[in-house]
């Protein structure tokens, strides 16, 4: 796979058991967000259209050289909270790239590649932070429009 084939770019961030941050991103400029990556957990999910250039600049900062290096990396040393980190590139057909990580909030040697993919993360994070926060405030206004559509999760254990 090379970053000319890739339509979707799927980023998650998991502390402990709590879900911090979902994030899609597609070529055509569809995005949905929940979260900021950190602690505590946001519940509310913000999707819509955004800015194709978004996902373009995202894509353009990746080195392919990093591809063949998909896999799954699972620290033997775990100290603090334990965090998950995947990242999945997918094209119009299989296969697609997985990074999945499992670390130690508190793990010193990660190696180079982790890294490269958080800081690859918190680009993504400041192209969407203002699209996210417009969503946000959508909710709080009560608004819907043609461009966000927002939603506030129900825990799976509230029944009603």
């Amino acid at each position: 796979m090379n970053k000319n084939q890739i339509e979707e770019i799927f980023i998650k961030k998991r502390i402990d058991f709590f879900v911090v941050l979902e994030l899609s991103i597609k070529a055509n400029g569809q995005i949905q967000r929940r979260g900021d990556a950190e602690l505590p957990s946001k519940r509310t999910v913000v999707n819509g259209m955004a800015d194709p250039v978004i996902f373009s600049q995202l894509i353009n900062s990746l080195d392919e050289r990093i591809f063949h290096l998909s896999d799954v990396y699972d620290s033997p040393d775990k100290p603090g909270k334990l965090v998950v980190y995947t990242i999945r590139f997918l094209g119009k057909k299989p296969p697609h790239l997985d990074f999945q990580f499992y670390v130690g909030s508190e793990s010193e040697k990660v190696g180079d590649l982790l890294p490269y993919l958080q800081a690859f993360i918190s680009r993504a994070l400041v192209l969407t932070d203002d699209w996210y926060a417009t969503g946000i405030t959508n909710l709080v206004e009560h608004k819907q429009s043609e461009n966000y559509s927002v939603t506030n999760k129900k825990p799976w254990y509230r029944f009603w």
